[in-house]
């Protein structure tokens, strides 16, 4: 429970005040990490909200809220855009990414042509 609080404190941190977002190419892999794509399949842990298009790590234990959904529309705020974020799994674009730890879906995400991240949508389509 404390690292989880530690975990969620340094997010914050990292965000500052000017809401300061990660590198654009390492949400894309995060987005990878969590979302797959059309030949990578989501991530066990990806829950649907309550509200349409909007999803959130169930892993992480943090809940369905609005500041936990992972992505949001446009340049909203979202779960994936903080700078200093980990992943319950280590995956790639987290700052916990651990390529020592094997996991199918994350060798296929690390051996990824960089032409197909750089394809990946980081955003929701406003409706």
């Amino acid at each position: 429970m404390i690292s989880k609080m530690i975990s969620l404190a340094m997010a914050y941190a990292s965000r500052g005040i000017t809401n300061k977002k990660v590198d654009i190419d390492i949400k894309k892999l995060r987005v990878l990490s969590c979302f797959g794509n059309d030949t990578i399949s989501p991530c066990e842990n990806l829950k649907q909200s309550k509200i349409p298009n909007r999803h959130y790590c169930g892993a992480c234990g943090c809940g369905d809220k609005k500041h936990t959904w992972l992505l949001g529309e446009g340049d909203e705020y979202s779960k994936l855009d903080f700078p200093k974020l980990g992943c319950p799994l280590k995956m790639p674009g987290f700052i916990n990414y651990d390529p020592n730890f094997i996991n199918e879906r994350k060798q296929i995400i690390e051996n990824l042509d960089p032409e197909n991240i750089q394809i990946t949508e980081i955003t929701i389509k406003k409706t």
